[in-house]
């Protein structure tokens, strides 16, 4: 009796205490970007500088940004000032725009990716197709699929709006 006893105590203790998981370090989610049929990626900024990549750094040496024209160049910029009317409020809006072409080409012998971020500073705002994929603070974010030995235009459009208040007549 006793022995059941003290086996029905030691089965209570032990439903009391909870049962602890094993503590794993959380794991990134694959995105596939290191499967062998992948799109190679190359990361450029918006002065079409060659940037390293910061996921699968080169061991044993700091990498630079460096340039290299037969990968990427850029056709422009221009400038253009619009003026539109709004009939409502009698008001003109003048529009600044710069607007530029990044060049990019594939010299590989597979799909690449150029992974272009462009420095978008206030009180601009990007005016372009295709629209950026994401902003990572005030940096856009373009993706360029191009396919080997193949050259892709990326035009990139910045925009400010100005109210002017015309004179009543």
């Amino acid at each position: 009796m006793k022995r059941r006893q003290s086996f029905l105590f030691l089965l209570l203790c032990l439903a009391a205490v909870p049962a602890q998981q094993p503590t794993h370090p959380v794991r990134k989610p694959y995105d596939g970007a290191d499967a062998l049929n992948a799109p190679l990626r190359i990361y450029v900024d918006q002065d079409c500088r060659i940037l390293p990549d910061l996921l699968h750094p080169t061991p044993g040496q700091k990498q630079k940004p460096y340039r290299d024209d037969a990968i990427c160049y850029i056709d422009g910029p221009s400038s253009t000032v619009n003026l539109e009317q709004r009939a409502e409020d009698n008001q003109l809006i003048r529009w600044d725009t710069i607007e530029e072409t990044l060049q990019v080409t594939n010299l590989t012998d597979r799909e690449v990716v150029f992974v272009v971020s462009y420095l978008v500073q206030k009180p601009w705002a990007i005016n372009s197709e295709p629209q950026p994929v994401r902003y990572e603070g005030n940096i856009a974010i373009f993706l360029v699929h191009v396919s080997p030995g193949r050259r892709v235009g990326l035009h990139v459009g910045r925009r400010l709006m100005r109210l002017i208040r015309p004179k009543p007549h």
